[in-house]
């Protein structure tokens, strides 16, 4: 056996050595019929996609409305998405503060033409939007590139 093959060998034994007392608890306390304790995944942000729902919670809670512009194809929206509205301290610092909204131009008409009142076609865009009692709409600021985490956050706790 060649050396490459010897070390994947030896870290596949290793692998089920170490996790197989696990899989044997969790089969054990199954039969038993006790619940098997599985870490929890924390909940992120919960986006809209129908504008008009969005507008409702945003008026109802008195919260901005931060709108994330994208499209299936545009590569940045992607990794805004991965490494930014993922990330967990982003999360923590955000979900609270606003009802979030994606919109894709491409998806209607109504999404295009709101996309057209709000953007000036740069993806990804995340836009910051308040509502008054009137139902007035009102741009608190604007990201029109990809940023990452950090000087993300900086960034749109401004306008939070």
């Amino acid at each position: 056996m060649t050396k490459p093959f010897k070390s994947l060998a030896l870290l596949t034994t290793f692998l089920v050595a170490f996790l197989q007392p696990w899989t044997a608890c969790d089969a054990q306390a199954r039969e038993a019929g006790k619940p098997v304790k599985t870490a929890k995944k924390p909940v992120g942000i919960v986006w809209e996609k129908d504008l008009n729902t969005a507008l409702r919670k945003a008026r109802a809670s008195g919260k901005p409305l931060l709108v994330d512009f994208y499209t299936d194809w545009c590569v940045w929206c992607k990794r805004l998405d991965q490494d930014v509205f993922a990330h967990p301290t982003i999360n923590r610092q955000l979900k609270q503060r606003a009802v979030f909204l994606k919109v894709n131009p491409e998806r209607s008409k109504q999404e295009n033409a709101f996309s057209n009142m709000y953007t000036s076609g740069a993806l990804p865009t995340v836009v910051v939007i308040e509502s008054d009692a009137a139902g007035k709409l009102t741009v608190k600021g604007r990201i029109e590139q990809y940023l990452p985490p950090e000087r993300f956050l900086t960034e749109i706790l401004n306008f939070l």
